[in-house]
């Protein structure tokens, strides 16, 4: 970084040489407060400079484009920060992002991925690799039409191909959730481990509406079940276990008889075989 007490006229071409940006035609304003800050402003003055930015074809195009890897952190600094909980950033429009990245391969092999996170876990703390928050803070009726912490999608473009990979995996999916031990590894007793945890917190009456713990969909092809299983170990103990909070509450009912007649059935598969869960309009 260039001295700050540099003058304008030496610091705007030392930016404009160093960090790519040809098409900055007039200053670079600048302003230190225990961090370096600039922003770009062209000859018009308006909107559409980024605030930082690295041309492959400088002297920088051998380098990392941004790097962390010698910053000392300090208590409740975040590295990236974007406005505050109670304080924001507001689009003056609708449809925007704030982080947008776009990327494709052409490789045959490997497996490349577009962001990826990592955190270590060294004490007793709790550790989170990424988290997401979407609150609605609209007070009048009727709010937003879909609100959402997360999304993510796997598609496939006209005339696409998808093929097959490892034996019993997934291969198209929207996420993959996995929980993994090595064979040395403990789990405290009275600890719960699993892939996925469906929490449902809503103390308001759902007035009008229906409260889930899952939401399937389905259109276009009839799918072939809606769960699949695939072991390599052995399976499942059971296929529900309901723990003693769980007795005498909903959906927990009276047996029926054994030689009693269902009302209906629930279909299932079996290595192929379709099976019959029973089904009874009364608990009795």
């Amino acid at each position: 970084m260039p001295d700050k007490n540099l003058t304008s006229a030496i610091r705007a071409p030392f930016f404009k040489r160093h960090l790519g940006r040809s098409d900055v035609a007039t200053t670079v304003d600048y302003a230190y407060d225990n961090a370096f800050t600039m922003k770009w402003r062209n000859a018009a003055d308006t909107a559409d400079v980024s605030a930082f930015g690295v041309n492959a074809s400088n002297r920088l195009s051998y380098l990392k484009a941004i790097d962390f890897r010698e910053i000392t952190l300090e208590t409740d600094v975040p590295v990236i920060r974007a406005g505050t909980y109670s304080t924001p950033l507001v689009y003056p429009a609708a449809s925007q992002s704030l982080l947008k990245l776009y990327y494709s391969q052409t490789a045959d092999t490997g497996a490349d991925v577009v962001t990826f996170f990592y955190a270590k876990a060294l004490g007793d703390a709790e550790a989170w690799c990424d988290t997401a928050l979407a609150e609605s803070n609209n007070l009048g009726a009727p709010g937003p039409s879909m609100l959402g912490a997360g999304q993510f999608h796997s598609g496939l473009i006209a005339n696409a191909y998808m093929g097959a990979g490892a034996t019993g995996w997934a291969h198209m999916i929207g996420a993959w959730l996995k929980v993994y031990a090595d064979v040395s590894s403990h789990v405290t007793s009275g600890a719960r481990v699993a892939p996925i945890w469906l929490d449902n917190q809503m103390s308001c009456t759902v007035t009008g509406g229906e409260e889930y713990s899952a939401w399937l969909t389905t259109g276009g092809t009839v799918p072939k079940a809606a769960f699949g299983f695939y072991t390599t170990s052995g399976g499942w103990a059971n296929l529900l276990s309901f723990d003693a909070t769980m007795v005498g509450k909903a959906p927990l009912s009276a047996l029926k008889t054994a030689s009693a007649a269902s009302d209906s059935s629930i279909l299932i598969s079996i290595n192929g075989v379709t099976k019959y869960i029973p089904v009874f309009n009364a608990a009795t």
